[in-house]
């Protein structure tokens, strides 16, 4: 009897094995067993298929598989196995092996995962996994990925034109329009910013699923952005009857942001928060502290979220119900895309709701606390007439400070030192400044930092800066943007470019028109851009990369608009020709696709705008912005345009 009950478990066992077996085989699995004291290992014939392998050529040392593993990945695959062994995390990794085939050399995309077994003291004795190729998924997802980027160009241009071709209708640029052509124009226009919409979430997603959804982090104080979002989307909340207030502001509360990314995820709470709310309600937001964290609030008075929905409410497409959808709009990806934001700031997002009553959508980042400038309205005063303008250098190596002096005060202007950011916040609290340099490693504060700082208030926004620095730091901003750098320049100092720098920053030609070199393929887009200018500025159209290097050679601009995708060339191509120039215009990259460029590139460029994110009269806006003076002088006299209406605006 015990020998047949021992037959018995044997053949079970055997059952046992070969349904695994099939199994393994079955769904393509190779399976791998690794005495971790003996160091070896044995591998099923799935697994010597998957590495190419012979098994009479297998000497079963874990080396053989070390070495199969691509030297790019290697290092992460060997980590991920020790730190399995250690206890630490399950092993789960992909990784590529280059495999020998009768047809050749190929690469193939490994996901292994695998189980250690220890003894009664918690000591790894054995490691037991599978592993199963992935390649076909991999190319799958390349597929998509190019898809993906062919709807990007191919889409986004054109929308940007009818977008704007319905804009120009609806503003009269064609006369007065009857009124149920007005309300056709009306239908079109909303339904091709419901059309953008979607296409830029859809693009989002796939950016945050491949990892490359770019972040330009930036120390900022909170509350104008809050502000800039509410006002941003005022329009919209008014068109479900809704209201929007900021209920509990907080003026001293600073984070390191990206903006635009910041402001991405107010607006898709903003605007679910507006389409949830009965007809006259308000939807209220708050800026507060929670400990070391600021909250940010968005409160409704809508019918809250159902029960059965709130497990999902933060996954990709997901709506409460259809009826919803059809009656509300939108694509189910918006608090998708805020969480994964969020989470890239180092934050985190949720809600609370009750049904009936309404909901809260917060989300949370760390703090950062900062020794802020306040700088007095009267030290930014316009430089006096008849006086040098007066410079201020903040620069701690003392050699350098007086070098940049010596060259500023040859080129006619008055010079004043400042070893540090302290100093240089005395300096400019006592004295009025046309302008200023400012090195990035300063002893007491980083210079990013201490500009941030100087741009939150409300005195110090618009002083001309120009960063003279030693290095380049991958975090810094590009210039412009929000901190509004008018130049960069690197050390050894180029002489003539820093004092061409200042002199541009100081003096710009506020008795002409600013002159735009717009580099874009699209003809329709191009005439809708210059209408959209009408006479306040000299626009040249050039369609190429090598027009576009003829124009900069026979004439000066004040702004180059640059296309990145051109018949000829790269648009990028012409950043270097321009930093050429004694005096380089600002460029503001208008493009179908998110350029990657290089540090060195992206510092050359004031502003990266994707047309189908960006309006044409917010490209116009930016221009203006920067060729500021020059639009005043057109439209009405420099002072009677304060800097915080300015601000405002941007």
């Amino acid at each position: 009897r015990d020998i047949t009950e021992r037959k018995l478990a044997e053949e079970r066992l055997l059952e046992a094995n070969q349904r695994f077996d099939l199994a393994a085989e079955s769904a393509g699995f190779g399976v791998w067993d690794w005495d971790i004291v003996a160091n070896t290992l044995v591998w099923d014939d799935r697994m010597y298929a998957l590495y190419g392998v012979r098994r009479e050529d297998f000497s079963g040392a874990y080396a053989v598989w070390e070495s199969a593993v691509n030297p790019e990945d290697r290092g992460g695959a060997v980590a991920a196995l020790q730190a399995a062994v250690r206890g630490e995390t399950p092993f789960d990794i992909e990784f590529r092996v280059r495999v020998s085939t009768p047809y050749g050399d190929e690469v193939r995309h490994i996901k292994a995962n695998g189980l250690v077994l220890r003894d009664a003291q918690g000591q790894a004795q054995r490691m037991i996994g599978i592993n199963y190729d992935i390649s076909e998924r991999k190319k799958i997802e390349q597929l998509k990925t190019e898809f993906v980027s062919t709807v990007s160009h191919e889409l986004r241009t054109p929308l940007t034109s009818i977008r704007g071709s319905l804009g120009l209708l609806e503003g009269g640029v064609a006369g007065e329009l009857p009124a149920a052509a007005k309300s056709l124009i009306n239908i079109a226009a909303n339904n091709c910013e419901r059309l953008v919409a979607l296409i830029n979430d859809i693009l989002d997603m796939e950016k945050i699923a491949s990892g490359r959804m770019s972040f330009a982090l930036e120390t900022r104080p909170l509350l104008p952005l809050v502000e800039q979002a509410v006002e941003a989307n005022r329009g919209f909340a008014v068109q479900h009857q809704v209201r929007l207030e900021i209920v509990s502001p907080l003026a001293d509360a600073t984070a390191r942001i990206d903006p635009d990314r910041f402001l991405q995820v107010l607006a898709n709470l903003l605007s679910n928060a507006a389409k949830f709310s009965p007809p006259g309600a308000t939807v209220g937001v708050s800026l507060l502290r929670s400990g070391p964290r600021l909250r940010i609030e968005v409160v409704d008075h809508g019918p809250g979220i159902p029960d059965e929905f709130r497990a999902r409410i933060f996954e990709k497409f997901s709506q409460a119900d259809g009826s919803t959808t059809r009656a509300k709009g939108g694509s189910g990806l918006g608090l998708s895309i805020s969480r994964a934001l969020v989470e890239r700031m180092g934050g985190e997002i949720g809600f609370s709701s009750v049904a009936g009553e309404g909901s809260c959508f917060w989300f949370e980042l760390p703090e950062v606390v900062l020794e802020l400038a306040t700088v007095p309205r009267a030290a930014m005063a316009a430089v006096v007439p008849g006086e040098a303008p007066r410079v201020l250098v903040c620069e701690d190596d003392p050699d350098i400070a007086q070098l940049l002096a010596t060259l500023l005060m040859q080129a006619g202007y008055r010079v004043d030192r400042a070893p540090s950011a302290a100093a240089a916040r005395r300096m400019l609290a006592a004295h009025a400044y046309a302008a200023m340099t400012l090195d990035i490693g300063l002893p007491d504060e980083n210079g990013m930092d201490f500009l941030g700082g100087l741009r939150a208030s409300e005195a110090g926004f618009d002083l001309p800066v120009v960063i003279v620095s030693g290095s380049a730091d991958p975090a810094t901003p590009a210039l412009g943007g929000a901190l509004a750098i008018a130049d960069w320049l690197g050390k050894p100092i180029d002489a003539p470019r820093l004092v061409a720098a200042v002199t541009r920053a100081v003096h710009r030609r506020a008795a002409q028109r600013p002159r735009i070199l717009h580099v874009e393929d699209d003809a329709d887009l191009a005439r809708i851009v210059a209408a959209q200018f009408g006479g306040l500025a000299e626009i040249v159209e050039a369609p190429t990369l090598s027009t576009a290097k003829d124009a900069l050679s026979q004439g000066i601009f004040d702004v180059v608009i640059l296309d990145v995708g051109l018949p000829d060339g790269p648009g990028l191509d012409l950043l270097p020709v321009i930093q050429g120039l004694v005096h380089p215009p600002q460029v503001v990259v208008f493009s179908a696709s998110d350029p990657e460029a290089s540090l060195e590139r992206r510092q050359a460029v004031v502003a990266s705008l994707v047309k189908s994110r960006t309006s044409n009269e917010r490209l116009v806006q930016l221009v203006r912005e920067l060729t500021q003076h020059a639009f005043e002088d057109e439209t009405q006299p420099a002072s009677a345009k304060t800097g915080r209406e300015i601000d405002d605006e941007r």
